[in-house]
């Protein structure tokens, strides 16, 4: 018998295509090409993919200044910058995940319009304007610019300050204040000392003298300063003279980096920020001042406590001195100059 054809077999059944995964972009549309702008810069972006429930975060020089959340495929944001060369980044993110990151060059021409967060600040909390020679203003509200180093400062209002653990008034004027204790990288860079030692350049600059930090502000020049004993307790306490920067509580690991043995980066401890935003006046680095501990000048003020130190041995009102030429791996600075 011939043999039977094979019985056909039915088709398989065709699977669905896979659906593509999303593809996010950012593009800018404003400012465009490599011309000096004028701030405020406005800055323009538009971005491709599902943009529901996504946000872009702001970046200059690697500090946060805005987070925008998306409700179109474009947003536009207005940046305050000083006169200079600034690197912009956007960060594109859903559901905390990274989609997509853009680096910017922008060049900034000098200008001497205000910043739009100027009026935002109570009149009590502003400088006198022209600023001093020297000074411009900062991204962030309320902060400024030393041109000299590049140091972030507060302005910090003059008046009565129960000083120390006596608590004796001394009356202190206004000044600009480091909002961080000086960096490594800043170090290195004004003093031209070549090669960062080991450890993150955004650590405070320690193992240094006072006879070397004293230096340094005279190297940076245009009006920097160690600050004196007074202000710097002024910028730790506010005007309500209080026990620590943040306030009356006491101390906890979220606020001061205390008896740990270990340095940090500048401003890591966020919540224990000061009545201005001075971070790091307990605890970190320990600070030296421009004063003399007592009549004998043998040895110059150190304050803050540090980050060897147990934290009821940071607060704002103790002192202890140091030969003026000795080095400690704890002992940083920051920088300070006079209002006018």
């Amino acid at each position: 018998h011939p043999s039977a054809s094979p019985h056909p077999s039915a088709s398989p059944a065709a699977s669905p295509s896979p659906t593509p995964a999303p593809r996010w972009n950012l593009t800018l549309q404003a400012p465009l090409g490599s011309g000096n702008l004028k701030s405020p810069v406005q800055v323009k972006v538009k971005v491709s993919g599902p943009f529901a429930g996504a946000e872009v975060e702001l970046l200059v020089a690697g500090e946060r200044v805005a987070v925008i959340p998306l409700r179109s495929a474009t947003f536009s944001h207005e940046l305050t910058l000083t006169a200079g060369a600034h690197e912009l980044t956007m960060v594109l993110r859903t559901q905390g995940a990274v989609r997509k990151r853009l680096v910017v060059k922008l060049n900034v021409e000098e200008t001497l319009a205000v910043p739009s967060w100027w009026k935002k600040v109570a009149e009590t909390r502003r400088p006198r304007l022209p600023l001093p020679q020297g000074m411009t203003f900062g991204v962030k509200t309320g902060t400024y610019l030393s041109k000299a180093d590049r140091s972030k400062m507060v302005y910090v209002p003059g008046g009565e300050l129960l000083m120390g653990e006596s608590g004796r008034s001394v009356q202190v004027e206004s000044f600009f204040m480091g909002r961080y204790e000086v960096t490594r990288e800043q170090f290195a860079k004004v003093t031209k000392s070549g090669r960062l030692p080991r450890g993150d350049k955004t650590w405070p600059q320690t193992n240094v003298s006072w006879t070397e930090a004293d230096a340094y502000c005279r190297q940076a020049g245009r009006g920097l300063r160690l600050p004196t004993e007074a202000e710097w307790e002024r910028a730790a306490r506010g005007p309500k003279n209080w026990a620590w920067p943040w306030g009356n509580k006491a101390p906890d690991a979220g606020r001061i980096n205390a008896g740990t043995g270990k340095l940090a980066s500048v401003g890591k401890f966020k919540r224990g920020a000061s009545f201005l935003g001075c971070l790091d006046m307990a605890g970190n680095a320990s600070e030296w001042v421009a004063d003399w501990l007592d009549k004998t000048k043998k040895k110059r003020v150190w304050k803050g406590g540090g980050y060897t130190i147990a934290p009821a041995g940071c607060r704002p009102t103790k002192r202890l001195g140091f030969p003026p030429g000795l080095k400690r791996k704890e002992l940083g600075f920051r920088v300070a100059r006079s209002a006018r």
